[in-house]
């Protein structure tokens, strides 16, 4: 059975499979833009993981090819 999975799902499912098998819980979230043909996808943490996910985080780009992925401040 083909995937169906776009690129930014399976590279937003990245970031999460990283942050889970380092023990941090996530969820995925969408929010509209001011464009009607653009959303905005986060993957957000609890405030307790907040600086140990960014480290993960910038592990993860540094060490993984993305093309849709960045991070926020």
């Amino acid at each position: 059975v083909p995937s169906h999975d776009t690129p930014f799902q399976i590279e937003l499912q990245g970031v999460q499979d990283y942050l889970k098998a380092n023990k941090i819980p996530s969820k995925r979230t969408t929010c509209e833009t001011s464009n009607v043909f653009c959303v905005h996808h986060y993957v957000i943490v609890p405030p307790a993981y907040i600086d140990k996910a960014r480290e993960l985080v910038e592990e993860y780009y540094d060490n993984t090819e993305t093309s849709l992925l960045y991070q926020t401040k």
